[in-house]
C-alpha cells in the first residue's frame, strides 16, 4: 500500500485528490491518504446542501461548503480534524465498514483512547462520536474515508451544521455538540495530531508505508477536476427545482426525502435525497419515476419491475411505496 502525501488544506482540491486517485492511478495498487481541510462543511452525495447547513453563518465565518462522492451525512472539518482515505480493491468490502475502520480503531487503542465501533460506520468514545465513515465504489475499486475529531472546534461545528429533527431524535439528543467529543480529551499531554497520524500509519500496513508524492502532472489534473467539479456551485448545491410533493422518513439505514412534481396525475420531476448510503448513482432511480402515474399501485409495480436495492441497498419496497404515496 502506498501513502499519498497530501499537505493541501483546500477542501475542493482534497476531494478531487480522492477521485483522481480512485479513477486514474494504478488500479493494481492500493492507496492510503491522511489529510486535513481548512474550516469546511462537507455534505454527502445525495443531501440537499441548504437543509444541512446554516449558509449565513458559513459565509460570515469563511467556512467553505463542499460535496463529496460518497453517501452519508454532513460533517464539519477544520485543522483539528484528521481525515483518512483508503482506496483499495473492493473484494466484497463495499458496505463492510469494519474492515477498514479497524486499523484506525487499533491505533486509537494503542495511544490510550477507549474507542469502539458503533453501528455500521461510526467510532465512539463513551457513547459519543469521534469518527464517521462513508464509502464509494467505482468499478472494482473502493474508496473508504472517515473523519477523526482530534481537537475540532465543536461550537463552530454546532453553529454551522443544521441536522434534521429526524437525525437528532434518532440519536436521543437535541444538539450536535451533545453527541460528539474530541479524542484529545482522552489523550496524555504531548500526544499531538502528528503522533496520531504516525499511530494510524503503523496499523495500516505491517512495516513502514511507502510514500508517493503527487507529480506536477497529477497536481495539474487534480486542480482541473477541482475547478470543473468540486468548487462548482452546480455540484455543491445542485439545481433548484420546484416540487409540489415532498415526503421524508427516517429508517434504520438513513434519512430519505422524495420530492416530486406531479401534474395531471403524472410525475414529471423526481428528486431523492438524504444521508443514506447508495450503491449506484441515485439519478438512475429518479429517472424511473418520470412519466409514472402518481399512485401506490404504479409505484409498487415499478419497484417490482426494478431492483431498488441496486441503488439503495437497505430499502424495502413497501416502505418506499408508503413514503412516496402515503395514501
Amino acid at each position: 500500500m502506498l501513502e499519498i502525501v497530501n499537505d493541501h488544506q483546500d477542501p475542493f482540491f482534497n476531494l478531487a485528490v480522492e477521485e483522481y486517485v480512485l479513477k486514474n492511478m494504478d488500479p493494481e495498487e492500493e492507496y492510503f491518504i491522511l489529510w486535513q481541510n481548512s474550516p469546511t462543511v462537507v455534505v454527502g452525495r445525495n443531501q440537499e446542501t441548504l437543509k444541512e447547513i446554516n449558509p449565513e453563518y458559513a459565509r460570515e465565518r469563511g467556512i467553505a461548503v463542499a460535496r463529496r462522492m460518497s453517501g452519508g451525512g454532513a460533517v464539519y472539518h477544520d485543522l483539528g480534524n484528521l481525515n483518512y482515505t483508503f482506496i483499495v480493491k473492493e473484494r466484497g468490502r463495499f458496505h463492510n465498514f469494519r474492515d477498514l475502520i479497524n486499523p484506525v480503531l487499533r491505533a486509537l487503542h494503542a495511544i490510550g483512547v477507549p474507542a469502539a465501533i458503533s453501528g455500521r460506520n461510526d467510532i465512539v468514545v463513551e457513547g459519543k462520536k469521534v469518527s464517521g465513515n462513508a464509502q464509494y465504489r467505482y468499478l472494482d475499486r473502493l474508496l473508504h474515508h472517515g473523519t477523526l475529531l482530534y481537537a475540532t472546534d465543536l461550537e463552530e461545528m454546532a453553529r454551522v451544521l443544521t441536522p434534521s429533527e429526524h437525525k437528532l431524535s434518532s440519536k436521543g439528543v437535541r444538539s450536535v455538540e451533545a453527541r460528539v467529543v474530541n479524542i484529545k480529551e482522552y489523550l496524555p499531554a504531548g500526544v499531538t495530531i502528528d503522533k496520531l497520524k504516525d499511530a494510524i500509519r503503523s496499523f495500516v500496513e505491517n512495516g513502514p508505508l511507502k510514500q508517493y508524492r503527487l507529480t506536477e502532472t497529477d497536481v495539474k489534473s487534480i486542480a482541473d477536476l477541482r475547478d470543473s467539479k468540486y468548487s462548482a456551485a452546480s455540484w455543491i448545491y445542485g439545481v433548484s427545482e420546484a416540487f409540489n410533493i415532498c415526503k421524508s422518513a427516517r429508517f434504520e439505514w438513513g434519512i430519505i426525502t422524495v420530492c416530486l412534481n406531479v401534474e395531471n396525475g403524472y410525475i414529471n420531476r423526481c428528486r431523492i435525497s438524504g444521508d443514506f448510503f447508495f450503491e449506484r448513482e441515485i439519478e438512475g432511480l429518479e429517472e424511473y419515476f418520470l412519466g409514472l402515474p402518481y399512485s401506490r399501485d404504479a409505484v409498487r409495480n415499478l419497484l417490482a419491475a426494478i431492483d431498488i436495492k441496486e441503488y439503495i441497498p437497505h430499502a424495502v419496497n413497501e416502505e418506499f411505496v408508503k413514503l412516496v404515496c402515503p395514501q
